[in-house]
Formats: structure tokens, sequence, C-alpha cells
């Protein structure tokens, strides 16, 4: 048999393919030895995806899970793993996911490695929680995208907001049909097969570790609202997102610092005071 020879760009395609897959190998195990219990990968995220593939309703009971069933679908992948595998396979996508959206943003590697130490990836990281898939949404198409940000509205709700207004901008109320229409259809159909879902979480703001200033940062909110759409910067949306929102837990505010993409020094000092008020939080709690 012939031996198989290569170009160097292909020998480099290879060897780079090769250390890769050594690189996320030894992560893995890693990540599967020491990555503290995921608890929201376990009882919310990775349940309700398996629940959504079996036929079942993940709303059922004692179900913690409030975001729309299309959420299992990118989640495929992890849930049929054992948990210590799918648990750590979702942190390592977070990790990339995030310094992707910051970088998306026009962030910086000062920047992203704040960004990633910050107290809210910290605790996001540490649950296994799926704020980063929300923000995936924010880098794609606003008609794609906005399936991403019902994930979890609190979040990047302003994003929606913002894309409205943009639709309305570019195309009158053609564009907003245009861009919206979609997500109102798959929202509709799974009011037939799951029942009027969204009523499931209305209990959800008075969860004892919710960490909401609403309605005392709605005005707040709404100022960061109108300087995205005066500058048509989505980045003030993003910040916007959990100022108007009645229920968010600590890692969702994770928007408020990807408004700062692209300043890395303002970006490095909001992460370190980020860390001091949750230690004088944490201290007088």
């Amino acid at each position: 048999m012939a031996e198989r020879t290569y170009t160097v760009d292909q020998r480099r395609v290879v060897q780079y393919s090769i250390g890769i897959s050594f690189a996320v190998v030894a992560l893995m195990a890693l990540a599967v030895a020491y990555l503290p219990y995921g608890v929201d990968w376990d009882l919310t995220y990775g349940k309700a995806t398996r629940d959504v593939f079996s036929g079942r309703s993940p709303y059922e009971g004692d179900s913690i899970f409030y975001s729309p069933p299309w959420t299992a679908i990118p989640l495929v992948p992890f849930a049929p793993a054992p948990l210590e595998v799918g648990r750590a396979a979702v942190f390592l996508v977070a990790v990339l996911s995030y310094a992707y959206v910051f970088y998306w943003l026009g962030g910086r590697p000062a920047g992203i490695v704040a960004f990633l130490v910050s107290p809210f990836l910290v605790h996001g990281l540490i649950n296994a929680n799926v704020d980063w898939l929300v923000l995936l949404g924010v880098t794609l198409p606003p008609r794609w995208g906005i399936f991403f940000i019902l994930v979890k509205p609190q979040v990047a709700v302003g994003v929606a907001l913002f894309w409205l207004v943009e639709a309305w901008r570019d195309g009158g109320w053609r564009g907003v049909v245009a861009t919206f229409a979609p997500v109102t259809a798959a929202l509709l159909l799974t009011f037939i097969l799951y029942g009027f879902w969204p009523a499931h979480g209305l209990n959800a703001p008075g969860y004892h570790n919710n960490r909401s200033l609403f309605p005392w940062s709605v005005p707040f909110g709404l100022a960061l609202m109108w300087l995205a759409i005066r500058q048509r910067d989505v980045k003030p949306a993003l910040a916007a997102s959990p100022l108007l929102a009645p229920y968010v837990l600590l890692h969702s505010w994770c928007g408020v610092l990807l408004a700062l993409a692209g300043r890395p020094r303002l970006a490095v000092w909001a992460v370190i005071l980020s860390w001091v008020g949750f230690g004088l939080a944490m201290n007088i709690g």
C-alpha cells in the first residue's frame, strides 16, 4: 500500500486536529474529576432535555424548569451521557461560549479573562446553568437569536426589545413580522403541546435566591434601553436586561459586564468591584 503524502498545510491541519483532540480529552477528564456537582444541570436542564425527548412534559410535578421546550434541542448531545460527563461537557462549552460572545462584542483578551473569572460566571459555571446558551443568541440573526433569548429572558430581554425597534426601523411592520413570526409560531405550537407553560414560572420571583432589584432598577434599565436604541448598539440593551426583570439569579447579571466588551480596563475594574461587592454581601448576609 502506497504511503499517504501530505502537503505542509495538510500536515498542520492533522497535527492541530490531533493536538486539539488530546486537549479536549484531557480537559474533559479534569472536569469530570474535579468539578463540583452541577445542580442546575442535574435537576433542571439535563432532566428537562431527557423529558422532552422521551415524550414527557418538562413542566409536570415539582419541576423547576421555566424555559421554552426548545431549550432541549441544543442540549441533546449532553443529556444522554452520565451525569458527571454531561456536566463536564456543558462546562467546557459554556466557557468557550462566554469567551466567544465577549470577543464577538468587541472584547479583548484581558477583558475576556476578567469576564470569565467574574462572580457571575463563576456562580453560573459552578451550578451548570445555561446563560451561555442565551448569550449565544446575541451573535445570531435576530430571527433565530430570539429563540435563544427566550430560554432565559432575564439575561437578555433588552436585546429582544432592541431587535424589535431595529426591525421596525429597517422594514416597518413587515420587518417586525419577518423577524418575530417564526418564534411566535413556535410559541403557539408549544402551548398546544404543553399548555400555557410560562405560568409554571409565575412563582419564581418569590424564590429565596432571587437577586433582582425590581422594581427600583427599572428606571435604570429603561435609560440603558434608550441609550441602546439611540446609539443602535446592542450592548446597553444587554446591561438593561436584568434591571428590567423581576426574577434574576446572581449568574444572570453577566450581561452587565458584556456591555463593557471593547473596554478592557473598565471590564477588569468592573470584575474587581463585583467581587468586592459580592464579598461584602456575603459578609453582611
